[in-house]
């Protein structure tokens, strides 16, 4: 494949290379974050009402358009006729890191409140599990 389309650029590649469809329920605290009724980033339940984020998805989208943001649970498609399914949470408040650097995107993270609380009745709805152990000075963390 070429990558050089005109000097200085690249061609658009794909953004995922050799991915399968995910089944329902293999990751029940992804989430697909909206703006606008267009999808803008993924994000990772950690409460019944927080997601967090990347603070890049969410920097340039301040009050007042927080009412804009509406978070879907428990889908694997964007496919509008499977999407008109599902209920939409609406987000109340964003919080992003104060310290975040959107050159460098160093403290790239965010934190946003759902107006109603996720029902994690069901399966393919759940909230990451956090790891609560002390961790050794050092240690690997992601």
């Amino acid at each position: 494949m070429d990558l050089c389309v005109a000097c200085g650029t690249r061609a658009k590649l794909p953004r995922i290379i050799g991915g399968v469809e995910a089944t329902l329920g293999r990751w029940p605290w992804q989430v697909s974050l909206y703006y606008s009724n267009r999808h803008t980033c993924g994000g990772s339940i950690i409460t019944s009402q927080w997601v967090v984020t990347a603070a890049h998805c969410v920097h340039n989208y301040r009050l007042p358009q927080v009412s804009s943001w509406v978070v879907y649970a428990g889908i694997v498609t964007r496919n509008s006729a499977k999407m008109a399914q599902h209920i939409g949470y609406p987000v109340e408040k964003i919080i992003y890191n104060k310290n975040y650097n959107h050159r460098s995107h160093d403290s790239d993270i965010a934190l946003m409140k759902l107006r109603t609380p996720l029902n994690f009745s069901g399966q393919y709805v759940a909230h990451y599990k956090l790891c609560t152990q002390k961790r050794e000075s050092g240690s690997l963390k992601t």
